[in-house]
């Protein structure tokens, strides 16, 4: 992981946060998955099709 990832993966955290008004629960790895799939402009595949969290 470098600067930049850590940046989109903060940025994509305080935004989840934002929208639900406090902590969204999205944990830090979670987040750099995500960072990684939006710099590199990729989907991110899941089982998790209900939205649960484990």
């Amino acid at each position: 992981m470098d600067e930049g990832v850590a940046r989109v993966a903060g940025e994509l955290l305080a935004g989840a946060d934002d929208r639900t008004g406090g902590n969204a629960g999205v944990g830090s790895n979670d987040a750099y998955i995500a960072a990684m799939a939006d710099i590199l402009d990729d989907a991110v595949l899941t089982d998790r099709v209900d939205g649960s969290r484990r």
